[in-house]
C-alpha cells in the first residue's frame, strides 16, 4: 500500500481532494509499468520455446507419426511474439485493469482456421498440451515468476507519480 504524510489536516484534505479527480494517473502508469514487465517475461519464455522442424518452407511442422512435437515452429514463434500486447485499460466498477495477452491470427492456415490459428489458441495449446503437441507451459512460468518483481514495479510507479500529481 503506497503511503504519503503530509503534516496539517487542511493541506492533506485539499491535496487529497485534487488527486482524488486525477488518481487514474498513477494508477495507469503502475498498470502498464507492472504489465510491461510481464510482457517482457513472456516474451522471453516464448523465445525460450524449442523450435521444431518443418516441411514446406516452415508452414507445416514436420512430426513422426505417433510421435508429439516438443515445440513449435519459428513462424509460430513469430506470430505469438507480434501477437502479444498490452490491452487498454479498463474500469471495472472501480478495479482498474491492463491485461496481457495474445491477438491475432497465425500466418500458417489449416482446414479449420483458414485465416491461420489464432494466437490465443496456440498459446494455450502450448501451456495445456494436445493430441499432437507436448505441454510446455513456459509460458506460464514465466508469468508465475514475474509477478512478485511486477507488483513492486508497481507500487514504486505508483508512489513516485502520486507524489508527481499531488506537488502540482
Amino acid at each position: 500500500m503506497a503511503r504519503l504524510e503530509y503534516k496539517g489536516s487542511d493541506e492533506f484534505m485539499a491535496k487529497l481532494y485534487r488527486f482524488q479527480k486525477k488518481v487514474d494517473i498513477p494508477i495507469g502508469a503502475a498498470n502498464y509499468a507492472g504489465a510491461g514487465f510481464v510482457a517482457d517475461e513472456v516474451r522471453d519464455a516464448i523465445k525460450s520455446i524449442p523450435i521444431v522442424k518443418s516441411k514446406h518452407g516452415g508452414l507445416e511442422p514436420y512430426m513422426p507419426e505417433g510421435e508429439k512435437l516438443d515445440g513449435i515452429t519459428s513462424l509460430q514463434r513469430k506470430d505469438l511474439l507480434n501477437g502479444l500486447g498490452i490491452a487498454k485499460q479498463r474500469n471495472d466498477n472501480g478495479y482498474y485493469n491492463v491485461l496481457v495477452g495474445f491477438n491475432g491470427y497465425g500466418r500458417i492456415p489449416t482446414k479449420k482456421y483458414p485465416k491461420g490459428v489464432p494466437n490465443r489458441l496456440l498459446a494455450r495449446s502450448l501451456n495445456k498440451g494436445t493430441s499432437f503437441l507436448e505441454k510446455n507451459d513456459a509460458i506460464q512460468r514465466a508469468i508465475r515468476k514475474s509477478r512478485k518483481k511486477a507488483a513492486e514495479i508497481m507500487k514504486t510507479t505508483f508512489e513516485k507519480e502520486a507524489k508527481k500529481e499531488l506537488n502540482k
